[in-house]
């Protein structure tokens, strides 16, 4: 992990993601442009994100068990608490995403993943975001 990673609390992800989370927003990755995340919302509003570690998530998105929307990566997106969560397990998401906030796997900086409900089900794996780095929606 870098030293730019922080301890993510179990409570920040309940509150970003969780059944009460009005700030929350599912999107797909565009491009990676240096340390910025090209993202593209499924109601079609592009955006631009930062992660703290930029490099590892980067990373993280060339894994092969990344869930994907017409081959873009999933993501779950929350500016305002700072968090970004992209979608592993199944290669493309069910009908119906269920998203467990309260089920948290812990790491040594805090929660890292949220768990999947069932096979069907992707698992979150979480990062921080910059404050204030995305760019006002574009149509």
């Amino acid at each position: 992990m870098s030293s730019r990673t922080r301890y993510i609390a179990p409570k920040r992800v309940e509150e970003a993601f969780g059944p009460h989370a009005a700030d929350a927003y599912l999107a797909v990755v565009v491009s990676v442009v240096g340390d910025r995340l090209q993202i593209r919302l499924l109601r079609g509003e592009e955006r631009e994100i930062v992660p703290r570690d930029a490099p590892v998530v980067a990373s993280t998105l060339e894994q092969h068990d990344i869930t994907r929307v017409h081959g873009r990566p999933l993501l779950l997106v929350n500016e305002f608490r700072c968090l970004v969560a992209i979608a592993t397990g199944p290669a493309e998401p069910p009908e119906r995403l269920e998203v467990s906030a309260h089920f948290v796997r812990l790491g040594e900086h805090g929660a890292v993943e949220m768990i999947g409900s069932g096979d069907l089900q992707p698992s979150w794996l979480l990062f921080e975001i910059e404050r204030g780095d995305a760019e006002t929606p574009r149509q």
